[in-house]
This record gives C-alpha cells, sequence and structure tokens, in this order.
C-alpha cells in the first residue's frame, strides 16, 4: 500500500478552519403495523425493512433529492422489467398524500408490484417502498398507507 500526502504551499506549519456550524440530523419515527416484521437491512440508505408476508417494505434516506423523483421512479420500474417514463408520463401516475408522493407499479404479468413513496424537502429524501406480489401488496396497501403516514422527520 502506497500513502501519499500532499499540500498547498511549501509552509511547514499545520493550519487550521473553522467553518460555521450548518449540519443536521434527521431521525425519523415511525410506528411499525403490528403485522409487519423486522429483517435486515440490506443497504447502507435503508434505516429499516420488514418482511410482509412475502413481501419487503423499506425505508431509506439520502441527502438532498435523491436523485430525483423521475430517477428513482424509473430505477423502480427497470425492477418489474417497465420500460421508463418521461417528465410528464410521471406526473401522471403519481399521485400526492400531504408531503409523500405516490406511484403504484405492477409488472407486465400483473403479478408484481411496487408501492412507491417519496417525500422531499432541501436537505434530504425518505423513500419508503414496498414489494412483492400484487395480491400481497393490494391487501398491504391501506397498511402502507398509515405506514408512511405515520413516518415523522425531526431535525436535530
Amino acid at each position: 500500500m502506497c500513502i501519499g500526502i500532499t499540500s498547498c504551499s511549501d509552509d511547514k506549519n499545520i493550519t487550521t478552519y473553522t467553518t460555521k456550524k450548518t449540519a443536521y440530523f434527521v431521525s425519523p419515527t415511525w410506528q411499525k403495523p403490528n403485522t409487519w416484521q423486522l429483517a435486515p437491512l440490506t443497504h447502507i440508505s435503508q434505516l429499516a425493512v420488514f418482511k410482509v408476508g412475502n413481501a419487503k417494505a423499506s425505508i431509506s434516506m439520502l441527502n438532498g433529492n435523491g436523485g430525483g423523483i423521475l430517477l428513482n421512479v424509473n430505477r423502480w420500474r427497470r425492477q418489474l422489467q417497465l420500460p421508463p417514463l418521461n417528465k410528464q408520463q410521471l406526473d401522471n401516475e403519481i399521485r400526492k398524500i400531504g408531503n409523500w408522493t405516490l406511484i403504484k407499479l405492477t409488472d407486465k404479468n400483473k403479478e408484481n408490484a411496487i408501492f412507491g413513496a417519496i417525500q422531499q424537502n432541501n436537505q434530504y429524501t425518505i423513500f419508503a417502498k414496498l414489494s412483492g406480489s400484487v395480491n400481497t401488496l393490494n391487501i398491504q396497501a391501506e397498511t402502507f398507507l398509515q405506514f408512511i403516514t405515520s413516518i415523522n422527520t425531526k431535525v436535530k
């Protein structure tokens, strides 16, 4: 292994800088539905993963806009082997509940689906996703809506 250290000048003195404190910490909380079981995290951005019958629910958080709604919806569409949407098509597919943007995606065979929910502000984006069989997701639809509306964010 090779480690190199460089400097912007020949000055041998160590210079330190102090910046204005602008850090924030968001600590989301939520009400876990009684029938959902905690499952292991599978990605660094995940805050929680739940087993929901033969389906899986997750909540994730990224800084900033998290890539944007269109990019994330199209990522979910690829997971179901669906073609991407453009912005106008996306606007026709989504609905809003409070601060959440919601979308329901179903594969071409009407066997698997994703319910996605995205909440954005200037500092972070929260994603909630329920994926699995169409039957399970239809049974869990109301519970998923209750789950996402229970998510509370507090900036500390």
